[in-house]
């Protein structure tokens, strides 16, 4: 019988040492699933302070869009103004295009030599101020339009990179 109690003895240690290794094995899993949810956590809440940043640089991008939406708008009425001034500027000259070489004539005649050549050189100055307002013109508006290609390209990737930001945040939610 003691010999019997004895063994028992012996497997009961055994079982326990067995089930004491059992719970430290179990001690650790729940230490590392532990530390592997706190770092989830914190790739959660890192997560969440980048979309918090990218909402506001988003915000600011809108708000410079919007701003540059309404400079665009201001400096497209000017251009149409410029425009629509050169138009009838030119429109004026080939309709009166008889009155100045009646004018040219007219000052060659009265004024000689000095008066012609006052006259072409009005003629001239006024042909190269065209010019140069019709090379402004086109200088602006594309000027303008890269500009708010910029910007929309800007809030572009933005809009993108807070998408990307939530994809990840979703992923470390669902894990």
């Amino acid at each position: 019988n003691i010999d019997k109690v004895k063994q028992n003895k012996n497997e009961a240690e055994k079982e326990k040492k067995k089930t004491e290794q059992e719970q430290n094995k179990l001690n650790n899993a729940k230490s590392e699933m532990e530390n592997y949810l706190k770092e989830l956590d914190n790739q959660s809440k890192s997560l969440n302070e980048q979309v918090a940043e990218l909402d506001q640089q988003i915000t600011d991008k809108e708000s410079q869009v919007s701003s540059m939406e309404g400079r665009i708008e201001e400096a497209q009425a000017d251009l149409d103004k410029q425009y629509e001034d050169m138009k009838t500027r030119i429109q004026y000259m080939y309709e009166n295009d008889q009155t100045a070489v009646q004018n040219i004539i007219t000052a060659a005649l009265t004024g000689g030599l000095t008066g012609l050549l006052n006259q072409v050189e009005y003629t001239v100055s006024v042909n190269q101020y065209d010019r140069n307002m019709l090379e402004n013109y086109k200088v602006s508006k594309a000027d303008l339009d890269d500009q708010y290609a910029k910007l929309q390209d800007e809030q572009d990737a933005l809009e993108l990179l807070k998408t990307e930001t939530e994809k990840k945040k979703q992923q470390v939610a669902d894990q």
